[in-house]
């Protein structure tokens, strides 16, 4: 099965999402998780930044758009982190 060079390159990303969240934010990559929803998928991601457990979260019609804008967000400095209440 041929997957377009999109996928790949996200999946590429996804592999090494800790470091990517190392360089870009500074914190330290703990886990994610995904849950299928009724209204499409969420994505938690969970981070520690000096000893503080974080998340953002994503939810988006697919894996793939939850991932996507993931990506886009590190990059761009816009990850909204949160305390996490259940860490």
């Amino acid at each position: 099965m041929a997957f377009s060079s999109k996928v790949n390159e996200l999946a590429e990303w996804i592999v090494c999402l800790g470091e990517e969240l190392g360089w870009y934010t500074a914190k330290t990559f703990q886990g994610y998780s995904i849950k299928k929803q009724e209204t499409g998928w969420f994505l938690v991601i969970r981070v520690t930044d000096k000893n503080r457990a974080e998340v953002a979260y994503y939810g988006g019609g697919s894996i793939e758009d939850c991932f996507l804008q993931l990506a886009h967000d590190v990059r761009a400095d816009a990850v909204k982190w949160r305390p996490d209440k259940y860490a």
